[in-house]
């Protein structure tokens, strides 16, 4: 009896220290997948359910009181339903990148870009997270991942090759997980974002480190190659000859211009400025055809949108009929800090208190408005463009699904007037209807933040596809041989009209 009673003592001992290595190899393998570092494992945060529970439901009366129009797609039974099973599951305590990746898609789930959940990259930095160093730039074309260019130090693997595993993992199965993070209103732009982030999405939201093993092929060569590590991501494409900010010139010919515009969050009047020169040279030189690339064109500033039509367009601009805006405390609290920052650079500090935005417009309604009223502002057409930098010849513009807000109420301009060929693919947001004025709520225990936007810019009846004139996909082929097969396209377009 007494040695079966040590036996058994024995055995009970043996499995709770087996039990205690199991947990605190758990417990290791946990912070290791987030930082290697012993010093930033101590650092990681972690959140009572109460808490993930209470940012659950701000989140929740966020997107309800603040947001204008945020369940047009997901309807807010839905997406409470969605809600309640996430909170169902929360009972235990979980870091902040755990919160996140249960999170993120269901608010990317609403489908409209300027919606979505965001880790700001200082508690990135703050919980220990791995920089990603994904030194591939990748090309989305159907249901195939090509190779753009390989940045790795050693350029391994040939532009135009074909990936199918990234670390044995099937690489469709890792495009569909991606998915689930990204908020997008065509597949187009979905697929644009996924390249554009990818890194990104890689290590934090799938939690993939590196070494990678990719497995790939091109032509009858089928083989894997482990890309070394690497501190550079990789880079974006830059257009030769002349860079003025984020506008760049090519001379084609002597006939032909391609202007490259990468965003339009420049300061107004110096965008004015510089497509003034830009025009005023192009009539100088007697300029017949205009490329404009608007590729991984992400939107902006609306006046910079609406400058750049004036210089294209002669008739007035009548880009909306109106705007709605959807008023509560947090978007009031955010005009009122914008507005004042406006004022001190326009004005200066000491005149920064003038109440110059009630003389007129939605601000004087904003402030007698109660919370969860709609704000609508009648939108007048825009004055006439200036004749001495007005362009008349022919217009081409280049666009993929990377082109959203404004860029892609550009583009649906352009083709709606008749004013110019769209040559790619379909942008990442529809035209019609559009949200801009987007805002960031932070929440309250993860502080995580959430982007909402609180204008509705009503432009039609409803919202519709922008397909473009000459669609264009591009292949292994054309990426092994550094074929730009849109520029290519509306080259040979402008070659055929000339005969």
């Amino acid at each position: 009896m007494k040695h079966w009673c040590f036996f058994k003592n024995l055995f009970n001992l043996c499995l709770a220290l087996f039990l205690t290595f199991c947990l605190s190899s758990c417990q290791l393998l946990t912070s290791q997948y987030h930082s290697n570092s012993l010093h930033q494992q101590q650092s990681i945060q972690y959140f009572t359910p109460e808490d993930l529970k209470q940012d659950e439901q701000f989140l929740l009366s966020s997107l309800s009181n603040v947001g204008i129009d945020p369940w047009k797609t997901l309807s807010q039974a839905q997406f409470e339903s969605e809600l309640a099973n996430i909170e169902k599951n929360t009972f235990w305590l979980q870091s902040r990148l755990d919160f996140y990746r249960r999170l993120a898609p269901l608010v990317a789930s609403l489908k409209e870009t300027h919606t979505r959940l965001i880790y700001p990259q200082s508690l990135r930095k703050q919980d220990g997270q791995n920089k990603p160093h994904f030194p591939l730039q990748l090309r989305l074309e159907d249901d195939h991942v090509y190779i753009e260019q390989d940045f790795s130090n050693k350029r391994l693997i040939p532009s135009g090759a074909e990936i199918y595993s990234i670390n044995h993992v099937d690489i469709q199965q890792i495009l569909t997980s991606m998915m689930k993070f990204i908020a997008a209103e065509t597949i187009t732009g979905a697929k644009r974002q996924a390249e554009f982030s990818f890194a990104t999405l890689l290590s934090t939201e799938l939690g993939f480190q590196e070494p990678y093993l990719i497995d790939w092929s091109l032509g009858y060569l089928h083989t894997q190659t482990t890309l070394p590590t690497t501190q550079h991501l990789y880079a974006t494409n830059t257009s030769p000859i002349k860079a003025s900010a984020n506008l760049e010139v090519r001379m084609i010919n002597s006939e032909t211009r391609l202007l490259k515009i990468h965003h339009f969050e420049t300061k107004a009047d110096l965008f004015d400025q510089q497509l003034d020169n830009f025009f005023e040279e192009l009539n100088q030189q007697q300029v017949n055809n205009l490329i404009l690339d608007l590729r991984y064109n992400g939107g902006g500033i609306g006046d910079n949108v609406l400058h750049l039509l004036s210089h294209l367009e002669a008739e007035p601009i009548h880009w909306a009929k109106n705007i709605q805006l959807k008023n509560s405390d947090t978007f009031r609290h955010y005009n009122a800090k914008r507005l004042k920052q406006l004022k001190k650079q326009k004005f200066g500090k000491p005149l920064s208190w003038l109440p110059i935005e009630y003389l007129n417009g939605w601000n004087w309604q904003l402030l007698f408005a109660d919370n969860g009223d709609l704000i609508t502002q009648h939108i007048d057409p825009e004055p006439l463009a200036r004749e001495e930098t007005q362009f008349s010849g022919k217009i081409l513009v280049l666009t993929n699904g990377y082109c959203f807000s404004g860029c892609a109420f550009f583009v649906n301009e352009i083709q709606t007037r008749h004013r110019g060929l769209l040559i790619g693919e379909q942008p990442g947001s529809l035209g019609g209807i559009q949200y801009g004025y987007p805002i960031t709520v932070t929440l309250p225990n993860t502080h995580l933040q959430l982007m909402i936007p609180v204008a509705k810019i009503i432009q039609a009846d409803k919202s519709h596809q922008i397909m473009p004139d000459i669609p264009i996909k591009t292949s292994a082929v054309g990426l092994a041989q550094g074929i730009d097969s849109y520029l290519s396209a509306a080259l040979k377009y402008l070659s055929m009209q000339s005969l």
